[in-house]
């Protein structure tokens, strides 16, 4: 199996565990990553570990900064 990478741009998300209280943070980078073998190989595997598993979904929240961002794209 084999993926064409034309773009790619990675997010972080940091999980802060304090006490009884998980919050999330989510890093948001402003460029794309650039195109090497290191990084086809990596979205290859991602590929196939999400291929692998069943199929599920997940929601955002109202507020999220994805969910905007998400919502903001698909208008274009």
């Amino acid at each position: 199996m084999s993926i064409t990478v034309n773009q790619i741009v990675l997010h972080q998300l940091v999980k802060h565990a304090e006490n009884e209280t998980t919050t999330m943070e989510s890093v948001l980078r402003d460029e794309l990553l650039t195109i090497t073998p290191e990084v086809e190989q990596m979205m290859l595997q991602l590929h196939q570990g999400y291929q692998n598993k069943g199929k599920a979904f997940g929601v955002f929240q109202e507020n999220s900064i994805f969910r905007t961002r998400s919502e903001s794209f698909i208008r274009k």
